[in-house]
């Protein structure tokens, strides 16, 4: 029995459905600073999504700004005009890793979505959750990303 089959086959109330899928990492970049990480990041044309710096965070949902506002930039996560997942991440040692990401409805994988509240506005940010076996045979979350955002009930970004 496969791994969608024995989730569907729990019956349990109240969990969120699950398909089959994967996600597939298209590009990888690094870079040291935080000026580069944003050229990176704007250069990947997202379309949807948020960044946040030391002291401030923001959503957008027409475009990347020019620059970022509030001091060095941290993290940031955003869709593209494709649907792609865009996200920027420190790495601990002081470089920032990009990762354009893109959903494949192929693979061994699950995935679900969920919605988490924006903080200070009336709507949610749209995540993809994937799902894997591991060796020793448990189910674990591996990544997510996010895929869009619902501002007063209208969707923005990727569609399944």
């Amino acid at each position: 029995m496969d791994l969608l089959e024995a989730y569907g086959r729990l019956g349990v109330n109240g969990l969120p459905e699950m398909r089959r899928g994967r996600l597939l990492q298209e590009a990888r970049r690094e870079c040291n600073t935080p000026e580069e990480a944003w050229r990176l990041f704007a250069d990947a044309a997202p379309v949807v999504g948020w960044f946040q710096c030391q002291s401030h965070q923001q959503l957008f949902t027409e475009g990347v700004p020019d620059h970022p506002d509030g001091g060095i930039l941290l993290a940031a996560e955003a869709v593209d005009k494709a649907g792609r997942s865009v996200s920027l991440r420190q790495d601990g040692a002081g470089r920032w890793i990009l990762l354009i990401e893109r959903h494949d409805d192929e693979g061994d994988q699950l995935w679900d979505e969920v919605r988490q509240l924006i903080h200070g506005k009336d709507g949610h940010l749209r995540y993809r959750r994937y799902w894997r076996k591991t060796a020793d045979g448990c189910v674990v979350q591996w990544r997510a990303c996010l895929v869009g955002i619902d501002e007063r009930g209208e969707q923005v970004g990727a569609r399944q």
